[in-house]
């Protein structure tokens, strides 16, 4: 595989484990089988991953906005509310 591929699936990855944080966003408090320990613990699971993407990046000089993160911050993952959060 040539260089510019490697980046690109990179970026792909990035990109996708950004996204699906994103997921925390529509799962429904009302529901009977919302566990708030449940939400926290993806929640907080999602911060350390995007929070060391953010370090290797820095660490290897990525640019981030390459990655679409230049306006990022992985601490807002810990912010996130579920859906009809009381």
């Amino acid at each position: 595989m040539e260089h510019s591929e490697f980046k690109f699936i990179l970026m792909e990855m990035i990109i996708a484990i950004k996204d699906k944080s994103e997921y925390l966003k529509t799962i429904d408090a009302s529901n009977s089988l919302f566990s708030q320990d449940d939400f926290d613990g993806m929640a907080f699971a999602y911060y350390k991953v995007m929070d060391e993407v953010f370090s290797i990046a820095k660490r290897f000089d990525l640019k981030l906005d390459e990655f679409g993160l230049e306006n990022y911050n992985p601490v807002d993952i810990l912010d996130y509310k579920p859906l009809n959060f009381w």
